[in-house]
């Protein structure tokens, strides 16, 4: 997936927050269950088309959020539709996921389609957490 170019999707993602994992809606059939803090997973996103996905944060270890540490991904603005594309990690091998938005509002974001929800809580950060640029 090609990165964003597109400076409309501000007016959607603050790169000046984190956003914090907060449930996963999964729909089987006319069940539905949510699973809440799942893990305590953060989306960083960044500039020029760039996120990371982040598997902890500690708000007072500036550290904590150096590209470095988080699973590398891009996002793209396109047609009035975001995505978002990190990379998977697991036993049995890797892979690229992409998630689509399905809602937005000024304290989260939404991805997912039919079958999953996948929501982010809009999290402020230290103003000094902001001198990181991703190297990917």
């Amino acid at each position: 997936m090609n990165r964003n170019t597109n400076n409309e999707v501000y007016k959607i993602i603050d790169t000046t927050k984190i956003y914090k994992l907060i449930s996963v809606l999964n729909i089987d059939g006319k069940d539905s269950t949510y699973l809440k803090e799942i893990n305590k997973y953060f989306l960083k996103f960044y500039a020029d088309g760039k996120v990371g996905e982040f598997f902890s944060y500690d708000d007072i270890s500036l550290n904590s959020l150096n590209p470095k540490k988080a699973a590398m991904g891009v996002y793209r603005y396109s047609k009035g539709e975001l995505m978002i594309q990190t990379y998977l990690e697991t036993a049995q091998g890797g892979g690229f996921l992409k998630n689509r938005l399905k809602k937005s509002t000024d304290d989260y974001l939404e991805f997912g389609d039919e079958d999953n929800s996948i929501r982010y809580e809009k999290v402020d950060i230290p103003k000094e957490f902001l001198i990181y640029t991703p190297d990917w």
